[in-house]
């Protein structure tokens, strides 16, 4: 049942959607800005070093709006931008 317009219980209802639906997108924006920041890299227009200090402050900025039910997400996404950021140095190091 919806709660009655107007009510408490209605504004913290929609509060409460509001705050995980910005959570939830908090989340996809940097998903969005480490797979720029990693094709960037993957195109030779970054370094690595510019490219890990580009992550980490994709990080930094996701960090103070983090949700607890939002690190296994995070997790995820930090360990897939480390693995194709160490596969290309691999590639690289073996070209030369």
């Amino acid at each position: 049942m919806w709660p009655i317009k107007g009510s408490s219980r209605c504004k913290h209802y929609l509060a409460t959607l509001f705050f995980e639906q910005e959570e939830c997108r908090v989340v996809k924006l940097y998903k969005s800005e480490t797979k720029r920041v990693v094709n960037r890299f993957l195109l030779r227009q970054l370094s690595f070093p510019k490219c890990i200090a580009a992550l980490d402050a994709a990080l930094a900025r996701l960090v103070p709006r983090l949700r607890p039910e939002d690190l296994e997400d995070l997790r995820s996404l930090m360990l897939a931008n480390n693995e194709r950021v160490m596969k290309e140095m691999e590639r690289r190091a073996a070209s030369k």
